[in-house]
């Protein structure tokens, strides 16, 4: 049994009449004022409400192929258009399921199996959504110490879905959003952050000249990963926190110099683009290639100065 938080409110999400060819998305204010019927509690799991629960029942009996378990893999979707007629005219006469991420979540899935390669196409107005559904919960969340945990599988719909949205907004290039978003996931969802979102927010900073944020999300995760030790040094040395920075440095270059020297290496052309099979080699030449461009030209006469001092690797 889980007690609701005592800061939480239910959302009452009550969109408007749709069929699945509506514009999902909405606004923010839209869904603000027709809220989402999901609740949260301390443990952070999002628990749906009396009458989200009611309509969630309601579905599962149509959808009776799909056990009462979002978000489960190998599930056969491919049954679900044969079975249209009977849970089709639900969504029509339930609109409250339009507001669940059990269901959206179902839906993106039945139309990756069945529309493989229109799927991003046609799952796009419930990814959107989605999102904003999202929003809605996020915000609710007064309590800095309650998150919604990953780990929970009621919590599984909400993240995959926050997840297609994450690639829909990497596949437009729509860096500032892309931000926010990793930001939502990161510091929403488990925050010890197992699965190393961080490693994709800290190149987004670094891009943005974020460098107080990246410093501060390297100092979250100490004795990290090799290439948040050198992104970490970095930010320190565009703040201008030189003797952070050499301490950063050092210590990054003391674990894992092939980095450092690959760095100063491919700044003159030398660095051979074949990945050895190596797996340091690999890790080296991945960080290069996605990290060269986040190196000012300041920043690598820093580095190959501090690898040429007595005592550098």
């Amino acid at each position: 049994q889980y007690q609701p938080h005592p800061r939480d409110q239910k959302l009452r999400q009550r969109p408007d009449d749709c069929g699945a060819s509506q514009t999902a998305g909405g606004n923010a204010d839209r869904e603000k004022s027709n809220a989402k019927e999901e609740q949260h509690n301390a443990d952070g799991k999002l628990e749906p409400t009396t009458q989200m629960q009611e309509a969630l029942d309601e579905w599962y009996q149509k959808y009776t192929f799909l056990p009462q378990q979002p978000a489960l893999e190998g599930v056969p979707y491919d049954l679900a258009w044969e079975m249209a007629a009977d849970w089709m005219p639900l969504l029509a006469s339930r609109p409250i399921l339009w507001s669940s991420f059990e269901v959206l979540d179902d839906l993106t899935r039945m139309i990756a199996h069945g529309h493989p390669h229109q799927v991003k196409a046609t799952n796009l107005p419930l990814v959107a959504r989605s999102a904003a559904l999202f929003d809605v919960v996020v915000q609710q969340l007064h309590d800095p110490d309650v998150v919604l945990n990953w780990d929970m599988v009621e919590n599984r719909p909400a993240m995959h879905l926050a997840i297609q949205h994450l690639d829909n907004l990497i596949d437009r290039g729509e860096r500032t959003e892309v931000i926010t978003w990793l930001e939502k996931i990161l510091f929403s969802f488990h925050r010890s952050d197992e699965q190393h979102w961080r490693e994709i927010l800290m190149p987004y900073y670094l891009e943005a000249a974020r460098y107080q944020d990246a410093v501060a999300l390297a100092e979250r995760f100490p004795d990290d990963i090799i290439n948040m030790r050198y992104d970490h040094a970095l930010a320190l040395f565009m703040l201008g926190q030189q003797e952070a920075a050499d301490a950063a440095l050092a210590q990054a270059m003391s674990i894992y110099p092939m980095i450092a020297m690959a760095l100063i290496a491919r700044r003159e052309l030398h660095y051979p683009r074949k990945i050895d099979a190596d797996d340091r080699l690999d890790l080296t030449t991945a960080y290069c290639d996605t990290h060269i461009g986040l190196w000012p030209a300041s920043a690598l006469d820093w580095l190959e100065s501090r690898f040429s001092l007595p005592g550098a690797p």
